[in-house]
């Protein structure tokens, strides 16, 4: 997938950690994004524990990109709200989106080899997921979950599967 999306930034993990990026952007004003994010690939050569972890942000914009081999999980969100995450891929994370944030959009975002592809906890709000595919090759398909919610919020799946 990557030539399609013409990656310009590759990161790989050369050892063990706990995040490849953590976002932690103070809500000062709600009408400062912190920016928008595109064309990168995490690599978290099964020595990260989680790839992108926005910890809080407002009105961030992810497109194209890839996150693969986290330990744990691809892309966490906690507090982050008004967020569009498009046109990506998360492949051999044990979690690929962990969701507690609000209002946010994830549209064509793929998972490949995720045990459990979407976490939605109690918290998360009013979060969109359209065109969402996760899959898994034979040696994944065991015990794995599309979408584990245990959200009491409005979030919607519109053409989402999985196989």
């Amino acid at each position: 997938m990557g030539s399609e999306m013409c990656i310009r930034d590759r990161i790989v993990a050369g050892d063990v950690m706990d995040y490849m990026i953590h976002i932690d952007k103070v809500w000062d004003n709600a009408y400062h994004p912190f920016g928008d994010w595109e064309y990168f690939a995490l690599d978290g050569n099964n020595k990260a524990k989680v790839g992108m972890y926005v910890e809080r942000g407002s009105r961030e914009h992810f497109y194209k990109f890839e996150i693969n081999n986290c330990t744990e999980i691809g892309f966490p969100h906690n507090h982050m709200h008004e967020a569009v995450v498009k046109d990506g891929h998360i492949e051999k994370c044990k979690i690929g989106i962990k969701s507690n944030g609000t209002d946010c959009t994830f549209d064509n975002v793929n998972g490949r080899d995720c045990k459990t592809y979407f976490l939605l906890t109690e918290d998360a709000r009013a979060i969109n997921y359209i065109n969402c595919h996760a899959w898994n090759n034979p040696g994944y398909i065991k015990d794995t979950i599309f979408a584990d919610i245990s959200s009491l919020g409005a979030c919607t799946f519109r053409d989402c599967y999985s196989d």
